[in-house]
């Protein structure tokens, strides 16, 4: 009877995998960068966060990396492991910091993947993901060219804005 039971939970885990691959997306950069923003993370992480998901996932939801062989699996966008983060099997154990069910962490909706990797961050800093010694030269550059592309962006509207004025004063002249 206890065997089947295990048989049970196995098969649902797997169909439960199954039906969420549908759902996975694979993200720009940019777009990446507006939703999460939109999510509520400051503006001053994005650059680092993106780079991070890019390293650890190619910015894909559906994601799932294994670590050590059988030791553990590593979920989503942000490559979130279930020895310590979530849960992904009824049989073996997990810490659960974010009290998320791993199959949460790999759909199109970030939503549990950003609240868990933002659990991850706060208890063990940006050095939890070893993509990030990697990121923090790129993710400085990446904001120093947003800025740029920014400060840009504004000139080249106060110039247009300015020609416009020019055009329409010769015109009401």
């Amino acid at each position: 009877m206890r065997s089947f039971h295990y048989f049970g939970a196995i098969l649902l885990m797997f169909v439960s995998v199954a039906l969420v691959v549908v759902e996975a997306r694979v993200f720009t950069r940019c777009e990446l960068a507006r939703e999460m923003f939109e999510l509520g993370i400051e503006k001053s992480d994005l650059a680092t966060w993106i780079c991070i998901a890019h390293f650890e996932s190619k910015l894909n939801t559906s994601a799932i990396g294994q670590l050590n062989g059988k030791w553990s699996n590593n979920f989503g966008l942000f490559q979130v492991s279930d020895r310590y983060w979530c849960t992904s099997n009824p049989l073996r154990h997990s810490a659960n910091m974010c009290h998320q069910v791993c199959q949460e962490l790999i759909t199109d909706d970030i939503n549990a993947a950003v609240e868990c990797a933002q659990v991850v961050k706060k208890r063990q800093g940006w050095k939890a993901w070893s993509a990030y010694n990697g990121v923090r030269g790129l993710a400085a550059r990446l904001e120093t060219a947003m800025k740029h592309v920014q400060d840009t962006l504004s000139t080249n509207i106060i110039i247009i804005m300015a020609v416009v004025t020019l055009r329409l004063n010769r015109t009401l002249e």
